[in-house]
């Protein structure tokens, strides 16, 4: 069996960066010796892990193959694909000719991210947000085209769907699989829900910077992604500035702001490596979450693994996902999320990490048993 795996997905470090690399770490495992395993990349866009650049996988015993200047149907026919899996549809939605794909796919929506935004007027409120009003009426009368083209991404899937009856589309959560009903003409029998699996940190947890060290012993929050507009970063930078003056004890870890500190307690951070990652989760009070939109949602799980109380966005995947765990705030308004702060009680706290413990439990055996089923779907011969 000749099996094909995106890693066009790779191109950014991304959640479904991260769940690719999962994915294919367990598969490489589980895979059987009589399966060859091709690697789909693009020269053009790169890739941004080390570890798995087409040297790297060459000696991994995988063939990378280069799709820049080439047609995604004549590389499946020449190499004889069996199977295609596709870890992140928006990264490869633009390749040519993907709709007249006729071997079985396996294609991963992790969120319909441009439709969604583009449909409740997101895409406009970052804008007006983000610059001035002249910059913003620039951008709606000459720009928003490209934002509304983006919110088709997704249209090559749809014919693939209807040309090819072998395709199984995969999503990470049911509030994904009812946008995908809601948006796309895909029958709701050929989407399965498999919950995105746990993360894989390739750094010990000692390789962190004297920044980070120095936190360990403060009592701080966490927010993380704080440099994209969904992540909604800068309303709970303006609640926390707020709720520092009257308890200045408190700071807050933004990672990827890219602005210089707003106040006294804000510490900025531009990256963290997996070391350092682990390390602020294992020290930080709590998660800060206030993201305006997801599809499954990383951090707070990553946050529960280490028994850390959530607070975060009251919108549906984190409440399918995370349940009465986190302690839920609305996202739009900052007097909600100064609320929050305020009111919270440190036995809310010690209660909210009780909580965030027993969560992980039920969602990591969840996890487990999903990943097992997409490696049965990737790897069994339709």
């Amino acid at each position: 069996m000749n099996l094909l795996l995106d890693f066009i997905t790779l191109s950014h470090r991304t959640g479904a960066g991260e769940y690719l690399r999962c994915v294919y770490d367990q598969l490489t495992k589980a895979a059987p010796d009589n399966i060859k395993l091709y690697a789909l990349y693009d020269s053009k866009k790169g890739i941004a892990y080390n570890d798995f650049l087409p040297d790297e996988l060459v000696k991994k015993g995988i063939q990378p193959i280069d799709i820049y200047q080439q047609k995604l149907t004549d590389i499946i026919s020449r190499m004889a694909i069996d199977k295609f899996f596709i870890g992140c549809a928006q990264y490869v939605g633009n390749c040519s000719c993907l709709e007249d794909i006729s071997c079985p796919v396996i294609c991963v929506i992790h969120d319909l991210a441009y439709e969604e935004q583009y449909r409740e007027d997101l895409d406009a409120y970052y804008r007006l947000k983000a610059k001035n009003t002249l910059s913003f009426v620039n951008w709606l009368v000459f720009h928003r085209k490209k934002d509304i083209s983006r919110s088709d991404f997704m249209s090559p899937y749809v014919r693939l769907a209807k040309h090819n009856t072998q395709v199984t589309f995969v999503t990470v959560s049911d509030f994904t699989r009812h946008s995908i009903l809601y948006t796309m003409d895909i029958p709701e029998e050929r989407i399965k829900v498999l919950y995105a699996p746990e993360r894989i940190y390739r750094q010990s947890t000692d390789v962190i910077s004297n920044e980070v060290r120095n936190l360990i012993d403060k009592k701080f929050f966490l927010i993380l992604g704080a440099q994209h507009a969904p992540k909604n970063a800068m309303r709970a930078i303006h609640a926390f500035k707020k709720f520092a003056e009257a308890h200045p004890d408190n700071y807050l870890l933004t990672v990827g702001y890219k602005g210089a500190p707003l106040f006294k307690q804000h510490i900025v951070l531009p990256f963290l490596n997996d070391g350092e990652l682990q390390a602020v989760y294992q020290s930080c009070h709590a998660l800060l979450y206030p993201s305006l939109f997801e599809g499954f949602g990383y951090p707070p799980l990553e946050a529960m693994h280490y028994g850390k109380p959530v607070m975060a966005s009251n919108i549906g995947p984190v409440r399918e996902i995370f349940g009465n765990a986190p302690i839920y705030f609305n996202p739009f308004s900052e007097t909600d999320i100064f609320y929050t702060l305020c009111t919270t009680k440190e036995e809310d706290y010690v209660l909210a990490a009780k909580r965030s413990t027993e969560q992980f439990k039920h969602i990591s055996v969840r996890q487990q048993q999903d990943l097992s089923m997409l490696l049965k779907l990737i790897l069994e011969l339709i």
